[in-house]
């Protein structure tokens, strides 16, 4: 799951990379708990890459 601001689903669905991600979120606020989940998941997502 990849979160992204408001807005801005469309522009990461076509972009390099990103538009990998399956599934792809829009929230119109970001908070702490949020932050720090979206960034262990994706270093998760990122190991199996690996």
């Amino acid at each position: 799951m990849l979160y992204v601001p408001i807005g801005t689903k469309s522009a990461y669905q076509s972009a390099l990379y990103w538009k990998d991600f399956k599934n792809i979120e829009e929230f119109s606020e970001f908070n702490e708990e949020l932050i720090n989940y979206v960034m262990w998941q994706s270093i998760v997502q990122l190991k199996m890459l690996l």
